[in-house]
């Protein structure tokens, strides 16, 4: 065959490989979520075209847009290429989780994201503190437990919600962390609610995250964006 016909052959495959690629198509972002690395800081993003250099003996996790999580140990010198943020993933995952991670107080590390001092280890991502007036994230199709501090005597809770007037009085055991949310009261997104803990009182709002949602990753990102921060802070440092 001519060269010059060889020439026009290899062009018109390269051009329909191009054209039969995804629109779009690009290398995944990430979001560095731990590191032992020093030089790399948690809430960093990296492309994943891009070539990351991990220390001997160091450890990163990453999230990508997709929700894909890594971990690389060092000694690492390569690319992440995770492609173009499949498995239903979305342009901007990372780099929303890196502002959330970055926007973390200074005084406390990533995993110190914790909730206020009314609240007690272990914590669940989904768990509410009824006594903290702030927007309040539910799991997808389940009910939320309520969370506080133990306290040595028994309390009194009342919980309503605000538009039905639906009330649940129950009582919080001694010692006991977490409860279940009372059957009684119905679970509507972006409804108001309030709580009576004693002689205390707080109203909330919440929000149910949606069940379509396909990694916590995007659970994360949808959480912070309806003011669940501390919630949402606390599941990407369960993904380490």
């Amino acid at each position: 065959m001519p060269r010059l016909a060889q020439f026009t052959l290899a062009a018109l495959l390269l051009a329909t490989l191009a054209l039969a690629a995804p629109p779009g198509a690009r290398a995944a972002d990430f979001v560095i979520i731990d590191s032992t690395d020093s030089a790399l800081a948690a809430g960093a993003v990296v492309s994943g075209g891009a070539t990351l250099t991990v220390a001997a003996g160091a450890k990163v996790v990453l999230i990508s847009d997709s929700g894909e999580r890594k971990e690389v140990s060092g000694p690492f010198s390569g690319s992440l290429d995770g492609g173009g943020g499949g498995g239903g993933g979305k342009a901007g995952v990372a780099s929303a989780l890196s502002q959330l991670i970055a926007g973390r107080s200074a005084s406390t590390n990533f995993v110190g994201a914790t909730r206020s001092a009314t609240a007690s280890a272990p914590d669940s991502p989904y768990a509410i503190e009824p006594a903290r007036a702030d927007d309040h994230c539910a799991p997808p199709g389940g009910a939320p437990d309520l969370q506080r501090k133990p306290s040595r005597k028994s309390m009194k809770i009342s919980l309503k919600h605000v538009a039905s007037k639906a009330e649940a009085n129950v009582k919080w055991p001694p010692g006991v962390a977490v409860i279940p949310w009372p059957g009684e009261v119905p679970l509507v997104d972006g409804d108001t609610y309030v709580a009576k803990i004693g002689r205390k009182s707080a109203k909330f709002v919440l929000h149910r995250v949606p069940e379509g949602l396909v990694s916590d990753a995007h659970r994360a990102v949808w959480m912070a964006e309806h003011g669940c921060e501390v919630q949402a802070r606390m599941l990407i440092a369960a993904m380490r």
